[in-house]
């Protein structure tokens, strides 16, 4: 999973990596960090609401938007343009002054990529 989604956030909004594991990648925005673990190092199963490799095994990324705020969303777009990644929603400026773009990573996530 790191390996496939790290290379999206640094190649659109612009994180940079500050960690990398086999299993593991940390990425830096501005002081925002994001940490991206393997889903193989998780239990297989178990109680309580964790997650568990078995809760995990269906579709990832259902009901998940996660929003990233850059300084520059066009900057942004420009970058993640030649990442060649796939784009849900091209950038708009919204009638309440946010300017953003969507996209979704290799794992299904659903990215909201704003300019405040």
């Amino acid at each position: 999973m790191t390996r496939r989604v790290d290379p999206v956030l640094r190649g659109g909004p612009g994180f940079r990596l500050t960690r990398r594991e086999a299993e593991y990648a940390g990425l830096d925005l501005g002081g925002a960090v994001l940490g991206l673990g393997a889903i193989a190092k998780l239990p297989a199963d178990g109680e309580g609401p964790g997650f568990t490799r078995r809760r995990l095994a269906g579709v990832r990324g259902a009901g998940v938007e996660i929003v990233l705020d850059v300084a520059d969303r066009d900057a942004a777009f420009d970058a993640f343009e030649r990442s060649g990644h796939h784009l849900v929603e091209p950038p708009r400026d919204g009638p309440w002054g946010l300017r953003d773009f969507r996209i979704t990573d290799p794992n299904g996530y659903y990215l909201r990529i704003r300019q405040p």
